[in-house]
């Protein structure tokens, strides 16, 4: 269960500090939101729909990301370190320039590993 609602959210994010780490905000639809420069290291963003999110230097230390949907977000800049990402929709995601993983999900096609 979430700790908190949407507009709880925005709240906190219009504060100047901007600190939600350690919450758990698992499910919610947090569409658009600009958690530029936000603390959310450990927090709970599994399930959430973050599309169209700006993460520009946000603090995503051991936040829990599965099954999020990040889709035309922008994540350049974000501290990734430790981030669980399994089964997160990154289509469009903005990672910075030059980056690896931004080209791939440009064109998941010319990945080419090959899983042991």
């Amino acid at each position: 269960m979430t700790d908190l609602t949407r507009t709880q959210v925005i709240f906190l994010l219009n504060r100047s500090r901007k600190n939600l780490a350690g919450l758990n905000l698992s499910g919610l639809n947090l569409t658009g939101l600009d958690f530029r420069g936000a603390n959310l290291r450990g927090t709970n963003l599994s399930g959430c729909n973050l599309a169209g999110c700006n993460f520009y230097r946000a603090d995503l230390h051991a936040a829990d990301l599965t099954c999020a949907h990040l889709v035309d977000s922008n994540l350049d800049r974000a501290n990734l370190e430790n981030t669980i990402m399994r089964d997160t929709q990154l289509v469009g995601a903005y990672f910075g320039e030059p980056d690896f993983l931004t080209a791939i999900l440009a064109d998941p096609d010319q990945l080419d590993i090959a899983i042991a």
